[in-house]
C-alpha cells in the first residue's frame, strides 16, 4: 500500500503534494492500494499506468485533472473512493480497466477525451452531467453501458464514442443544439447523419429521408436483421455494419456509389446479397467473412477491389459486363486478390470478353474458382 503525504517538509519549509507525477508509478508490480494526499488535485500521465495489482485508489475527492492514461491498464482497479470533482479526463486516462464497473460523473466534469473509459468493466446507466461539453471518439468503446444521456451542454459527441455491445437506450437533452435521438438512434440536430445506432435495437431499420450521411461503425455489431437506405446516402462508409450477426437483408439505395471497407463483413446471416449497378465500387473487406448462397451484381458496377469478399464462399456470383476491374491492388496499394475462398462465377461476358479485362485474373488468385462464361 501506498500514501501520499498531504505535505512534505524539504529544509524546513512545508510544501502542499498536489499532484501524482508524471510516470510516478508506472508499471508498478506491487501496489495494490493507494490512499491519496487531501491536496492531490492531478493524477499525472502514466501515474499508475500498467499497475496490474492496484484495486484502489482512496481520498480522491479533490482530484480535478486525471491526464492521459493515468490508470491505463490496471485490470483490477475496482475501487474508487471520491473523485467527484473531477473536471477532465484526458485520453486513455481508465483505458482498460476492466474490474471499473461505476465512476461517478459529477457535475463539474468538462470534457471525457478520447477511449478514456473504452474496454472498461462500466455497466449500466451512464447519466453525463450538464455541464459537460466535449466526449471525444471511443470514450465508452467496448464498455458494458446500457444506456447514455447525453446533456444539452455537450457540443461535441465523437462518432463512434458510443459502440458498446450492451447498448440498448440512448436519449439526448431536448435542448442540445447539436444532437437528437429518436427510438434509440444518435443523429446530429438536423438529422442529416445518422451517428450511431443503439446495439440492441432489433429488427426492421428504414433510414429517415432527411439522412445523407451515415457514420463509420454507425451500426457495427447492432441486431438488426434488416436495414433499407434511403435515396440520398451515397456512399456505405468504414465498417458500418461490421459483425452484424443478425443481419439478412439489404436493401440499397438508388443514390449509393461505393461501399467501403469492412461495411458488411462478418454478417453470417447475411446469405443472399443484390447489390445494384448504381454501385460502382466495392472496396477491400466490404464483405468478407460471409458465407453466400448467391451474390448478384447490377449491370453498371465497374471495380471489385482486393479482399472485397475474402474468405467468403459464394455458391453462385452473378458478374455483369459492367465489371472491368477485379483488382489485386486497393487503393492504399495493398495486394491481395479480392476472392480467396470457393466460389461460382456465372459471367455475362463470353470467355474471351473476360479475360481482356484489367486486372481481372490476379483478382481471384489462389480461389478455388469455378468459371461459367456466357456463349
Amino acid at each position: 500500500s501506498v500514501t501520499i503525504p498531504d505535505v512534505v517538509v524539504i529544509g524546513g519549509v512545508t510544501y502542499k503534494v498536489t499532484a501524482v507525477g508524471d510516470k510516478a508509478f508506472y508499471d508498478n508490480d506491487y501496489i495494490t492500494s493507494v490512499a491519496l494526499g487531501a491536496n492531490i488535485d492531478t493524477i499525472g500521465a502514466f501515474a499508475f499506468d500498467g499497475c496490474y495489482r492496484l484495486t484502489t485508489v482512496t481520498n480522491g475527492s479533490n482530484v480535478k485533472y486525471v491526464r492521459e492514461y493515468a490508470f491505463e491498464s490496471c485490470p483490477f482497479l475496482s475501487t474508487l473512493q471520491g473523485f467527484d470533482n473531477v473536471e477532465v479526463i484526458e485520453r486513455y486516462g481508465f483505458e482498460a480497466c476492466s474490474a471499473l464497473t461505476t465512476f461517478n460523473f459529477s457535475s463539474e466534469l468538462k470534457s471525457i477525451g478520447n477511449a478514456a473509459f473504452m474496454s472498461t468493466g462500466l455497466t449500466g446507466d451512464v447519466v453525463l452531467p450538464e455541464g459537460l461539453t466535449r466526449v471525444e471518439s471511443a470514450a465508452f468503446r467496448n464498455s458494458k453501458i446500457s444506456s447514455i444521456s447525453v446533456p444539452a451542454s455537450c457540443r461535441e459527441f465523437f462518432d463512434d464514442l458510443i459502440y458498446t455491445s450492451q447498448l440498448e437506450t440512448i436519449t439526448v437533452h431536448e435542448d442540445n443544439p447539436n444532437y437528437k435521438a429518436v427510438d434509440n438512434v444518435l443523429y446530429n440536430k438536423a438529422m442529416t447523419k445518422l451517428i450511431r445506432i443503439a446495439t440492441k435495437k432489433t429488427g426492421t431499420f428504414v433510414l429517415p429521408d432527411s439522412v445523407n450521411e451515415v457514420a463509420d461503425y454507425g451500426a457495427e455489431k447492432c441486431y438488426l436483421s434488416k436495414i433499407v437506405f434511403n435515396n440520398k446516402i451515397t456512399r456505405v462508409p468504414q465498417s458500418f455494419m461490421q459483425n452484424a450477426l443478425e443481419l439478412s437483408e439489404i436493401v440499397f439505395g438508388s443514390k449509393i456509389t461505393k461501399i467501403e471497407n469492412y461495411a458488411f463483413s462478418n454478417c453470417q446471416k447475411l446469405t443472399t446479397l443484390t447489390i445494384p449497378g448504381t454501385v460502382k465500387t466495392i472496396c477491400g473487406h466490404a464483405f468478407a467473412f460471409n458465407n453466400f448462397t448467391s451474390v448478384t451484381l447490377g449491370e453498371g458496377v465497374e471495380t471489385i477491389y482486393c479482399r472485397a469478399f475474402k474468405d467468403s464462399t459464394v455458391e453462385a456470383f452473378y458478374m455483369p459486363k459492367s465489371v472491368s476491374s477485379i483488382a489485386a491492388i486497393d487503393e492504399y496499394n495493398s495486394w491481395e486478390p479480392a476472392f480467396t475462398k470457393e466460389v461460382t462465377f456465372y459471367f455475362a461476358d463470353t470467355e474471351e470478353e473476360a479475360t481482356a479485362k484489367t486486372n481481372w485474373h490476379e483478382g481471384w488468385a489462389g480461389t478455388k474458382a469455378t468459371f461459367n462464361y456466357a456463349a
